[in-house]
């Protein structure tokens, strides 16, 4: 990876205001946070001719929402660096699974392939007012 460093998930919702896949994907029975204008159900995860093609459940679980904060960290509003919400989002990817039981080997090679898939082409679509590297 070079000279990137890893950086802790805190530190991602540190950096991100606070939103991340525990606001609503938290365990127990806790009161959950949405954020605003999260609908579940809807098709988040990929952008225009591939979103039929990218899932938006994985081993059976929905990572919808790990998508939706990754393009509201992508938008025009968003001062999150596009290396930081790439990043988030692999790592959203990882916890959702895992704390729905998907084993920690198969939900890392699962974010790995999400991650690779924003890092490349992302660069594009990232409109943020963050460094967009």
């Amino acid at each position: 990876m070079g000279n990137m460093r890893e950086i802790s998930i805190e530190e991602c919702m540190r950096v991100s205001g606070g939103f991340g896949y525990r606001d609503i994907y938290n365990p127990g029975n806790m009161p959950q946070f949405q954020m605003p204008n999260y609908i579940r159900g809807v098709d988040y995860c990929g952008s225009g001719w591939t979103n039929d093609i990218v899932p938006d459940s994985l081993f059976g679980v929905d990572i919808s929402y790990a998508c939706f904060v990754h393009d509201q960290n992508y938008s025009e509003n968003s001062t999150m660096d596009r290396a930081v919400a790439d990043l988030q989002f692999a790592r959203d990817i990882f916890r959702i699974l895992t704390d729905s039981g998907v084993n920690e080997t198969a939900a890392a090679q699962a974010a790995a392939i999400y991650f690779a898939g924003v890092r490349g082409p992302g660069f594009f679509a990232y409109e943020g007012q963050g460094s967009p590297l």
